[in-house]
């Protein structure tokens, strides 16, 4: 697995299967198309209480919508291969200043990071639809395999999942 957050806790996230979702944006360096990739849960997953000591039967608590994941510093090494079979291009990137790793898409062209705020941060961006017209465009890929993650970034009960394109 991957450096721990900034917390010290590796896995916060976890789920019996989950979805890579995939979608196509404008690279915010070279402005060229380019494929995209993000992590979808389930209702059902399940996610760390920071409150309380993870060893606790009660640390686990189930998150009944589903979510989108960003800010990924962690992923189980199973979820690390399905994501090199669907997109080279979402990798860890390493934080030159010292602040760790974290995975995140890069253009195919000119292999900018593109900033997670930017795909994911703002209604009307690639993983945030404002309609079930956008939303079709982003396609989940369901991968009947547990998950393990860690994220700072999570998108509970996201506008027009419903809407996405089920492979």
């Amino acid at each position: 697995m991957d450096e721990p957050g900034a917390a010290g806790i590796a896995i916060n996230i976890r789920s019996a299967a989950y979805f890579i979702a995939s979608t196509e944006g404008r690279c915010t360096q070279c402005g060229e198309a380019t494929p995209l990739v993000a992590l979808a849960l389930p209702g059902g997953h399940e996610t760390l209480d920071p409150d309380v000591a993870p060893q606790a039967a009660e640390a686990w608590q189930p998150a009944p919508l589903p979510a989108v994941l960003f800010d990924v510093y962690c992923l189980a090494e199973p979820v690390q291969r399905q994501l090199r079979r669907r997109s080279a291009a979402y990798r860890l990137n390493y934080d030159p200043g010292g602040g760790g790793a974290q995975w995140s898409n890069h253009c195919a062209h000119c292999g900018a990071v593109q900033d997670e705020q930017a795909l994911h941060g703002e209604p009307d961006v690639a993983f945030m639809p404002t309609s079930p017209q956008t939303a079709a465009t982003i396609r989940l890929d369901a991968i009947p395999e547990p998950l393990c993650a860690g994220a700072s970034g999570y998108a509970e009960d996201p506008a027009f999942f419903d809407c996405m394109a089920r492979s």
